[in-house]
């Protein structure tokens, strides 16, 4: 793909990997028009402290906005706030917005992220049932759980365990309920698990594991309690729903882009139409490292890395997307960092330091390390990263030495 005869840019979706190519295509000397469509109206922000300090603190939006406002000024990127895009015309080339207005665009980069599931049972649309999502979601929430004595939690995923953490941290009484029989299976191995299992019960926070929420009773038109379909029925004014994402794949869809489960790109962001890329949480792609056939990543890592990989190809400099995943969640007093995808994996070896509490859990694929998840320990993390990223050869007998040191193999 040529990047001679682009003259208009247009970027759908405001989030981390929209502002990462905007800035990239600057960043390489792209003079052509940039616009930004941000469907909220905020200037893009960092999602991540959504469900950790920020809901908790009384700070203002631009405290996690990526970039000032003069940052879109000075590098000449027009981002327009609230603006909602309705259709692609992939055939003349333009967007049709919710306001009946069109704009035009030689390429195409969608960063449309995600959508939270909705919780399908009697009582989901009370007062007091909310979902955490974006800036607006955690200023509904922020002073509901300042106020609140219980929360019912639903879904045993990173976020919901990341205010669970917050509302103890708070003296809330927290009741999660996962459907699964473990915490954050999606991501982690059966040990990890077991780890933010005692942890969080350590914390006082009682967990529901293979349990689901058959209804949620209200009081005059808001939450009363919560039921479960092991029996119980939990008395709360507060239900957070945390059961998982899809991919924003609506646009990419109705303009007859192939999609499954996240619009398809090749190993340079580009979807089935050559014009149009795409980049972040709504995109699948094969990945480069672990075992995977294909995967769609939900990371801040994801974003950045693959949002440069489109820009990259536009200016007319395509190379292949091989970044090595990684990903990170606070959780109180728990650090969790996990380096490359463990997905497929065959084997784990867990590694206790009982001196400073943290542990690595190595995980193998036929023999070879495909990912190390890390709970407190960040110099065997960032050691994780350049290992796996260097595609440095450790085998499961290496980890089971005593003096076993993931360092020693970076060089």
């Amino acid at each position: 793909m040529s990047g001679q005869d682009v003259h208009k840019v247009a970027i759908v979706g405001g989030g981390q990997a929209g502002l990462q190519a905007a800035f990239t295509l600057r960043e390489f000397g792209f003079t052509g028009s940039i616009t930004l469509f941000a469907g909220e109206p905020f200037l893009p922000y960092q999602r991540p402290p959504l469900s950790k300090t920020y809901i908790k603190e009384d700070s203002a939006p631009d405290k996690v906005y990526l970039r000032p406002e003069r940052f879109f000024v000075e590098r000449g990127i027009d981002c327009k706030l609230g603006a909602r895009v309705a259709s692609i015309d992939r055939k003349a080339r333009t967007l049709a917005l919710s306001t009946g207005e069109t704009a035009a665009w030689d390429r195409l980069v969608l960063a449309t992220g995600v959508i939270n599931r909705r919780l399908p049972v009697p009582g989901a649309d009370l007062d007091g049932v909310v979902m955490l999502r974006g800036l607006e979601d955690a200023h509904d929430l922020r002073p509901r759980i300042k106020a609140a004595r219980q929360i019912v939690i639903v879904g045993g995923g990173v976020i919901g365990l990341e205010v669970a953490a917050v509302a103890r941290g708070l003296g809330i009484e927290v009741h999660v309920i996962e459907l699964g029989e473990r915490l954050a299976g999606r991501i982690s191995s059966v040990p990890l698990s077991a780890h933010l299992l005692a942890y969080h019960r350590g914390l006082g926070t009682t967990v529901h594991l293979g349990a689901s929420v058959t209804a949620i009773e209200g009081r005059e038109g808001k939450v009363a309690a919560v039921r479960v379909d092991n029996g119980q029925r939990i008395e709360t004014g507060l239900v957070l729903v945390c059961i998982g994402v899809l991919a924003d794949t609506g646009l990419a869809a109705n303009a007859g882009l192939e999609v499954k489960d996240g619009i398809l790109v090749d190993e340079h962001a580009v979807t089935s139409d050559p014009a149009i890329l795409a980049a972040g949480d709504c995109t699948r792609f094969k990945p480069a490292h672990g075992v995977l056939d294909s995967i769609r990543l939900e990371s801040v890592q994801n974003a950045i890395d693959q949002a440069k990989c489109a820009a990259e190809t536009i200016v007319g400099r395509p190379r292949v997307y091989d970044a090595l995943p990684w990903f990170w969640s606070d959780q109180g007093s728990l650090k969790l960092q996990i380096a490359g995808l463990a997905a497929g994996h065959d084997q784990t070896i867990l590694k206790v330091d009982e001196a400073k509490g943290g542990v690595a859990i190595y995980c193998f694929a036929m023999g070879a390390l495909i990912g190390v998840e890390c709970v407190n320990r960040p110099g065997d993390f960032m050691a994780a990263r350049r290992v796996l990223g260097a595609r440095k050869r450790v085998t499961p007998s290496d980890v089971e030495k005593p003096d076993f040191e993931l360092k020693a193999f970076m060089g």
